[in-house]
């Protein structure tokens, strides 16, 4: 596991698509050089304060994060990363923030 700011953070690595994030995800590495990949996520009332690093590792395709049914991003229903492009995202129980 690698050290970040004197702290061991786990990581997934994901290279096949959908995959839904689970509660043990702190860092999703995504290898997008095989296509688009969408990430989902889990319902936000079961995320209370829940901080989660998405992080594109590769500069073809497309990353889409899709929060649960109608839940929101910011108040969007998805957001797209592109090329190598990461994003730090909380969660109020209600919805997702990027942060």
């Amino acid at each position: 596991m690698p050290i970040v700011d004197g702290l061991i953070q786990d990581y997934t690595n994901v290279s096949t698509t959908p995959y839904t994030e689970v509660a043990t995800d702190v860092n999703i590495l995504v290898d997008s050089s095989g296509g688009n990949r969408t990430i989902n996520l889990r319902g936000a009332i079961n995320s209370d304060g829940r901080v989660l690093h998405i992080i594109k590792t590769a500069p073809a395709n497309t990353v889409v994060i899709d929060p649960f049914g109608s839940e929101t991003i910011n108040g969007n229903l998805t957001l797209e990363l592109s090329s190598r492009q990461s994003v730090t995202l909380f969660c109020d129980s209600v919805e997702w923030f990027i942060r």
